[in-house]
């Protein structure tokens, strides 16, 4: 561990929990020093176990206390080993969602009571994981994250990057400026497990592999204890999977694409992920799949925007997730419909692919998934 201060003195470090303590000291004759506490028989901390130690941080000059913190800290490892994705050694696997944080009268915002109604919804579905699609969530959101056992794909606000030379220069500023600010914010949070430099980027110009990998080198540079990944809608043509360490894939086959043939979208899938993983042998996570459903809306046979073609399109592209032994993942977009600009697909103005309502009501998927995720 890293400690920081802004004059000299000793700081003394104290780890403790579960009839544990662990103790250590430096002397700071600079801004920085760095100090390595070894816990015999540490409790992990996993989604079935979320095991926090208080660690505490008391800087000392001249015999007085000048300032203390204590910070609920987890310990866990999380690496990519071949197209595994192991947390504490053993393989994980993602469940969950897509995000906003969004909510009738006050839109994307900051809601005690919405946070604690959310965790309950996926604890309830059976949801171990989401993304903070597409921005850094709020604190409170991260540490009950720590709390109750969800694993984060943390993700700056990076949609749609373009890479003409206009703009270029300052685009991948700020994209720097971004990661170094989430990274120093949420580094301690054991919930996240991955950062995510990108989503949706048009990378198909020259100027994008460059521009990520001076973004991915960063990342590792402020923090290599976490696998660094982009979310791509391009797929094989992302040739920045070459040097990330996971592969974060949206797909709309059976929506966007193949519009009411759930089978013929799925038969694509399952082509377009092998070949994927061939090219690039590397875990993969569908981050995003789904279909605008309006509630209480029904269909037979299943129809598009009918709760029943949501289940089928969820259920059998599951299924097609669950037979790839490199898929690692599963995030259904989206947790709740949300509120979006006017448009001709977006009836009173929203994305109707939560699988609970805005209010946060389940529809049917919601149930169909709590079958299968629990």
């Amino acid at each position: 561990m890293a400690v920081e201060t802004d004059g000299s003195g000793e700081v003394d470090i104290n780890l403790s929990g579960f009839d544990k303590e662990v103790v250590g000291a430096v002397d700071m004759d600079g801004k920085t020093a760095v100090a390595t506490l070894t816990v015999p028989q540490a409790k992990f901390w996993s989604p079935d176990a979320p095991n926090l130690y208080d660690l505490a941080v008391t800087l000392h000059e001249n015999n007085q206390v000048i300032d203390s913190y204590t910070l609920p800290v987890g310990i866990r490892t999380i690496v990519v080993q071949g197209s595994q994705l192991l947390l504490n050694g053993e393989p994980i696997y993602l469940t969950g969602f897509g995000r906003h944080e969004d909510f009738p009268i006050h839109g994307r915002g900051f809601n005690p009571a919405v946070i604690i109604k959310d965790y309950a919804l996926m604890k309830w579905i059976g949801a171990n994981s989401f993304r903070t699609t597409h921005y850094p969530y709020s604190d409170e959101m991260m540490m009950l994250a720590d709390k109750l056992g969800f694993l984060i794909i943390d993700e700056i606000p990076a949609v749609g990057l373009y890479f003409r030379e206009d703009g270029l220069e300052r685009r991948l500023e700020l994209c720097r400026q971004q990661i170094s600010e989430l990274i120093a914010r949420d580094k301690n949070h054991p919930s996240v497990i991955m950062w995510s430099i990108a989503n949706e980027p048009h990378s198909e110009h020259d100027n994008a592999v460059p521009f990520f990998q001076n973004l991915a080198g960063l990342t590792r540079e402020l923090d290599d204890t976490r696998p660094v990944t982009l979310v791509s809608f391009l797929g094989l043509p992302e040739e920045s999977f070459a040097f990330l360490d996971a592969i974060c894939l949206n797909r709309y086959l059976g929506w966007y694409s193949e519009p009411g043939r759930i089978e013929d979208g799925t038969a694509l899938l399952s082509t377009d992920l092998d070949a994927i993983h061939q090219k690039y042998g590397k875990p993969i996570i569908i981050t995003e799949f789904g279909a605008d459903t309006i509630p209480g809306m029904h269909a037979q046979p299943p129809e598009m925007f009918s709760e029943e073609y949501q289940v089928a399109y969820l259920t059998q592209t599951i299924d097609i997730l669950r037979s790839k032994p490199y898929v690692v993942g599963e995030h259904v977009w989206n947790m709740c419909d949300f509120k979006t600009s006017q448009g001709i697909t977006r009836v009173g103005g929203l994305n109707h692919k939560g699988v609970f309502t805005r209010d946060r009501r389940p529809k049917m998927a919601a149930h169909a998934l709590r079958e299968i995720w629990r």
